[in-house]
């Protein structure tokens, strides 16, 4: 009898192993994460699994803080020939050194982020596909250490359970008299017509676009806004005057006007001065409505994402776009920009 307890146990957790790591294979950690957890409390100490744990809550929205006793775990038995595939690999690969100095970095524990850091540079050639990121880290932690010596005074709220869901909320935009709030969800649609359509990419729902209002310090409950279709459109930004909002959809940049009785119009797509063959992945337009600041995959930048420009053309259309150079643009990622 007990001989075959063991069996049907092991049994379940090679069955619990191979779907959570098929899932972790099509970025669906979401929903491999809960799975990863039932089988670490049958097997605590099980080094690949709380490795596993770990990078499933790196790469979360909100709970990448959780993932630092997890990787601590993982990181005391590790493997040079690990194999991922494996239902019998107990030990962890060498990325979870990696893995765990971005967790300290993230639960402000900067100097344990750098000895880790430099650990794990130490211990891999150049030819590995995170050597030439670790420098770029270790910057980013001296500037962490700057920044905590200068600490700003600033106060953070959480707009609450009417506005935030269980689900991803992200991207906030608002109009420059703080009366209207768009923003881009992953939630269930209140008439959940978006029940049964998931991102096979992440196993999450189309991002969505919703608006909310504020009376007298009060937001309203969210709303979808008509642009919304079955699938991806994300908040960018609104101009000065709340005539046009910028949505991304598809790797472009589109805009929605505003009409005399508040309706948003269909999305347009814009030129393509703006748009290209490269990702477009935000915006914002100046103040007077005649430059129009971007960022874009593009060759001509600095590589990566890099902010460009245009200037609008008095025929009203929008002219050749250039790289504002490299006074913002480095060779990371540009990206996210405000007026």
């Amino acid at each position: 009898m007990l001989a075959l307890i063991n069996i049907n146990a092991q049994d379940s957790f090679n069955d619990k192993f191979k779907e959570a790591n098929t899932l972790m294979e099509e970025n669906q950690h979401n929903i491999a994460l809960p799975i990863w957890i039932k089988t670490q409390i049958k097997q605590p100490n099980n080094n690949n699994v709380n490795y596993k744990i770990g990078v499933c809550y790196m790469k979360s929205a909100n709970n990448k803080n959780k993932a630092l006793p997890f990787l601590l775990t993982a990181t005391k038995n590790i493997s040079k020939n690990y194999n991922p595939f494996s239902n019998s690999e107990k030990k962890a690969p060498v990325e979870a050194q990696f893995y765990l100095a971005k967790a300290y970095h993230l639960n402000s524990k900067i100097d344990s982020a750098i000895i880790v850091y430099k650990k794990f540079k130490n211990s891999i050639s150049k030819k590995h596909f995170l050597f030439n990121k670790v420098d770029h880290h270790l910057h980013q932690c001296e500037n962490a250490k700057i920044a905590m010596k200068n600490p700003v005074n600033i106060k953070v709220n959480n707009l609450g359970k009417k506005i935030n869901s269980e689900f991803d909320d992200y991207s906030p935009v608002i109009s420059v008299d703080e009366s209207t709030l768009y923003f881009t969800s992953k939630r269930i649609r209140k008439d959940s017509s978006n029940y049964y359509t998931k991102d096979p990419n992440n196993g999450k729902y189309f991002d969505d676009i919703y608006e909310s209002h504020n009376y007298d310090g009060v937001w309203t409950t969210p709303e979808l806004v008509t642009i919304s279709s079955a699938d991806h459109e994300g908040t960018l930004n609104i101009s000065v005057d709340g005539q046009y909002l910028y949505v991304y959809k598809d790797k472009d940049i589109y805009a929605a006007t505003n009409d005399e009785n508040g309706n948003w119009s269909l999305l347009t797509k814009l030129d393509e001065n703006i748009n290209s063959e490269s990702m477009e992945s935000h915006a914002h337009i100046s103040p007077d409505g005649n430059t129009f600041y971007f960022v874009s995959e593009r060759k001509g930048g600095l590589g990566g994402k890099d902010i460009f420009k245009s200037k609008k053309l008095p025929n009203g259309q929008w002219g050749k776009a250039q790289s504002i150079g490299d006074g913002l643009n480095t060779r990371y990622n540009e990206d996210g920009i405000f007026l």
